[in-house]
């Protein structure tokens, strides 16, 4: 899944991050563990691309899940938005 994110890199807006880090890898190298997890979150200016990347991250672990013939689970915790300008207080200050 990671692997697929990555490769994603190449064919998403210039402007977009994709950060990760896998939070629980398993006990022992080289042995498939029975729980995985990773965090992922996606940066761009604009909401509705951050919304689309994420969905397509998302789908590639979906894939990786079928592929693995394991199941997958994502939960989505927290995010921001465009930065709202208030005139009002700007020209005040």
């Amino acid at each position: 899944m990671n692997h697929m994110a990555n490769m994603m890199r190449e064919h998403i807006p210039q402007e977009t991050q994709i950060h990760y880090v896998i939070t629980n890898g398993g006990k022992a190298p080289n042995v498939v563990p029975e729980f995985a997890e990773v965090y992922y979150y996606v940066r761009h200016p604009d909401k509705t691309v951050v919304a689309a990347v994420f969905d397509r991250i998302a789908k590639a672990a979906e894939g990786a899940a079928l592929g693995t013939e394991t199941k997958m689970e994502f939960e989505v915790i927290g995010g921001t938005h465009d930065l709202l300008f208030n005139k009002t207080l700007a020209n005040n200050m």
